[in-house]
């Protein structure tokens, strides 16, 4: 019993100590307050202007920010001091959030989106970029399944404490709520955690002026392209993520148009997504990897598509979840590992960028595919382009893949931190 509730702790807030519960507790914090703060943000929208394009301006806000950051200005992020840059991101957006109270301009509102989208693009990035600092390599599985499934948990905790406190309060309430969460979060990271105060030592650079600007705006596509595990990453993950847009923008269609779900019901599919997520987090590598997590996002959402009813499309959406909460954290482990410290973030943001820029293609793609294809067989497209990106993987799979990275031993040579001790 006692192993079983280790195990179950462990899966939760991550590996034991002090070191990464304090960054844990920041990011579990921040992640509750922001779900219950977009739910009331979108109510208070549609109460001011009844139109969805304002909702689909929000989620834009959300992404866009990661990609372009990711994609031209990753090189900055590895520059910026963890735990002040991150606790100002923190505060900023606390500010965002609060100022959206003091107007009913729609426009403006989006306009403090955006900057709570910039904070939290430069937050997610550098966050990732922190965690092998905080935990042992062989640690570092297991605090990444703990990070993706904490905001899976928060997420389906924050969405619906946001729709019950709007229900009981007002929607201006939550969303100083959330600001609270926010400040209580940038407090915790600058007074008890231990991640990093300094950024990594970078390395001496030959060139200057526009040359060395260009040069570090590749570093983290050079480095995706150069090393073996994270090409086959670069060249697979965007694939399927034009799949899982498909999947984020067609859901709530299908579910009522095809299979008459009520709201209650949206509700709980949803939900079944988010816990199948947060399950998929939770299980070990030599259980299963990388190209499994592809082949289950496959099956699950290939499957919902064709399910007769909503009871075999519920138990197929949770594999679903299970297959990207695999993903996910195999994703970000590969991607610490294979990257020395001075440039892991910029290598991180181009990852996101390309991934992003294609769940947002996916998103985009999904009204003419519904209008040609109907909404079963835009299901069973998805599905196939997850499994287009498992293929890809297995082709272009290194066989270096267990053996040690050439980033630690880069890191190693250069005398840089990467392990925690």
């Amino acid at each position: 019993m006692s192993t079983a509730l280790s195990s179950a702790r462990r899966g939760v807030i991550g590996p034991p100590g002090w070191r990464f519960f304090s960054f844990w507790l920041a990011l579990a914090v921040t992640n509750l307050g922001t779900w219950a703060g977009v739910v009331a943000l979108q109510l208070r929208l549609l109460a001011l202007t009844g139109d969805q394009a304002y909702i689909s301006a929000v989620v834009v806000a959300e992404y866009l920010p990661a990609v372009i950051l990711g994609s031209v200005l990753g090189h900055l992020l590895d520059r910026v001091p963890p735990r002040h840059g991150l606790a100002a991101c923190e505060l900023l957006a606390a500010l965002a959030w609060a100022l959206m109270t003091t107007t009913g301009r729609a426009g403006t509102i989006v306009g403090l989106a955006l900057i709570c989208g910039v904070t939290t693009g430069i937050f997610r990035l550098v966050s990732a970029a922190v965690v092998p600092h905080l935990v042992d390599d062989d640690q570092l599985e297991a605090a990444n399944g703990s990070v993706a499934g904490t905001a899976a948990l928060t997420n389906i905790a924050g969405a619906a404490l946001g729709g019950t406190l709007v229900a009981l309060t007002s929607a201006n309430d939550v969303l100083l709520l959330n600001a609270a969460s926010f400040v209580i979060s940038a407090v915790i990271l600058l007074v008890f955690s231990r991640v990093p105060r300094s950024a990594p030592p970078q390395l001496a650079e030959e060139r200057s002026g526009s040359r060395a600007w260009l040069a570090r705006s590749v570093v983290g596509a050079r480095r995706c392209v150069r090393t073996p595990v994270l090409r086959m990453v670069i060249f697979s993950l965007p694939i399927a993520s034009i799949g899982l847009g498909i999947v984020i923008a067609a859901s709530v269609p299908i579910l009522r148009d095809t299979y008459g779900a009520s709201n209650l019901q949206v509700g709980a599919i949803l939900a079944l997504d988010a816990l199948g997520i947060a399950i998929g987090t939770g299980i070990p590598a030599r259980y299963a990897g990388y190209l499994t997590g592809l082949g289950l996002l496959a099956l699950g959402w290939g499957g919902f598509g064709i399910a007769p009813d909503i009871w075999i499309a519920g138990p197929l959406s949770v594999v679903g979840g299970i297959g990207n909460g695999i993903v996910i954290v195999r994703f970000r482990t590969m991607m610490q590992r294979e990257t020395p410290p001075h440039e892991r973030a910029s290598t991180i943001g181009f990852a996101y960028a390309a991934t992003f820029g294609m769940i947002v293609v996916g998103q985009i793609a999904v009204v003419p595919l519904s209008k040609v294809l109907g909404d079963r067989a835009t299901f069973t497209l998805a599905g196939t382009i997850f499994a287009a990106g498992g293929l890809v993987a297995a082709l272009a799979w290194p066989k270096t893949v267990g053996e040690t990275a050439p980033a630690l031993l880069e890191a190693l040579s250069d005398g840089s931190p990467v392990r925690a001790r």
